[in-house]
């Protein structure tokens, strides 16, 4: 990648509604929300990604992940343990993750990423759509062309919501949006991002994020709660 091509990175948090998606078609039904966190394709036209589904009534994330289940766009779910997760509720309110195998064909992530957009960060998935905050090389008016081909492509809507430049750093930098964060709570996320605490497998643990910032595990976790709040909903 040329310095030319890295300076002129943007990044770009993208509102888009497509149909026949499971995700949003089990949000649609229920009040639970879910992030995309990571997506491997396992063969032709099939892929296997990690979830988190939140609400704040477990019935509700049951219902969407049911939902799920009877996807026909949808192979295989399955719910990790929580014992396998090295963490707490992600957003300080039920969650739970599975592991789906689904039918890329009525997905968007590939259409986004053939031409340059790679998301950097969790997707959010809610009945009124997708948000994908991504990194894209091109200037702002070459973004737009991009995106009325994957419009033709895959009949989907998608908005742009908002445009930031980039630098260098494109992997872990400063959230692409504010969402109202106070100082700390930015600090706190950002150092938790940095570390790689929403990795997949988590690569520290809250114990070794408080160690190193200097704080109790409380304060530390009231100021990231507070800010993963404030991101699910803004």
């Amino acid at each position: 990648m040329s310095r030319a091509s890295v300076e002129s990175c943007n990044r770009a948090l993208l509102q888009v509604w497509h149909e026949d998606c499971w995700g949003i078609d089990a949000a649609d039904k229920t009040a639970a929300e879910m992030l995309m966190h990571r997506v491997h394709r396992i063969s032709a036209g099939t892929a296997k990604g990690h979830f988190t589904v939140f609400n704040k009534k477990t019935d509700e994330i049951e219902s969407f992940i049911t939902s799920v289940k009877q996807s026909p766009y949808t192979e295989s779910v399955y719910i990790l343990p929580s014992q396998q997760l090295e963490y707490e509720s992600l957003f300080g309110v039920p969650s739970t993750d599975i592991i789906v195998d689904y039918d890329t064909n009525h997905s968007v992530g590939d259409a986004l990423i053939s031409e340059g957009f790679i998301n950097h960060s969790p997707v959010h998935v809610q009945g009124t759509g997708e948000r994908w905050p991504v990194f894209i090389e091109e200037s702002r008016d070459q973004i737009e062309a991009r995106l009325d081909k994957i419009r033709d492509q895959i009949d989907a809507e998608i908005n742009v919501n908002q445009i930031i430049s980039g630098n260098q750093q494109l992997s872990h930098g400063p959230l692409p949006i504010q969402y109202n964060l106070s100082p700390k709570q930015q600090e706190v996320i950002n150092f938790a991002r940095q570390d790689g605490y929403y990795e997949w497998p988590r690569e520290t643990t809250v114990r070794d994020m408080c160690s190193d910032f200097s704080v109790s595990k409380t304060t530390f976790l009231e100021h990231l709660r507070k800010a993963e709040s404030k991101i699910m909903d803004p």
